[in-house]
């Protein structure tokens, strides 16, 4: 006894099962996962936080600077011109410099929010399972490369306009430089500081 159904009916039934297996298998591929942010992203993030953080350190220079002219805390010649700011107002300035690049890069961790940067950029610094950063990660993910960093800065501040303050400005764009290719010789794009830290910046999707 043969079948009543057209050939093509079972042709049509056949393709369609197969459309079906294949969107499930699709829905079965997508996942929620962040993405690893890429290098380019990472280096504009930090284009835009040095940016914010000159505006904050240009804010705290002048802070401190009408705070020394009125203490008495400058250099004044015998003829009484003001030549700049005494040792101790360039040592304040330089704390609160220190204590203002940290309260910036960690405070917002503090609130699960991020730098101006990487919120601009959504991006977000996690674990390498992609669970989120303990706060002791990301401290020491931040001092890796700002201590050097303050280092160098101190060291530019005290020998300028000398000579050796090109070799401390060297210094830093080395330091820079060392991060940048360690995030672009890394498969998941993780500088030595994300690898100290046992941290990697992701872009969720």
């Amino acid at each position: 006894m043969t079948s009543d159904r057209p050939a093509g009916a079972h042709t049509a039934r056949s393709s369609g099962d197969r459309a079906v297996a294949l969107m499930r298998q699709l829905d079965a591929l997508k996942t929620d996962a962040p993405g690893i942010a890429d290098p380019t992203e990472r280096v504009l993030a930090r284009v835009i936080d040095f940016w914010a953080g000159l505006a904050l350190l240009l804010f705290l220079g002048m802070a401190t600077t009408v705070i020394a002219y009125a203490t008495g805390n400058v250099l004044v010649d015998s003829t009484g011109l003001v030549h700049g700011l005494d040792s101790s107002a360039i040592w304040v300035s330089n704390i609160l410099i220190v204590i203002a690049g940290a309260v910036y890069e960690l405070g917002p961790s503090l609130f699960g929010w991020q730098s101006l940067g990487k919120r601009l950029l959504h991006l977000s610094v996690v674990r390498e399972d992609g669970r989120p950063a303990t706060l002791t990660m990301l401290a020491m993910r931040f001092v890796a490369w700002f201590t050097p960093l303050v280092v160098l800065l101190v060291g530019w501040s005290v020998t300028y306009p000398g000579w050796g303050s090109w070799w401390f400005f060297a210094g830093v764009l080395v330091l820079f430089g060392s991060l940048f290719a360690s995030m672009a010789r890394s498969d998941q794009h993780r500088g030595w500081h994300d690898q100290l830290a046992g941290t990697s910046v992701v872009r969720p999707h």
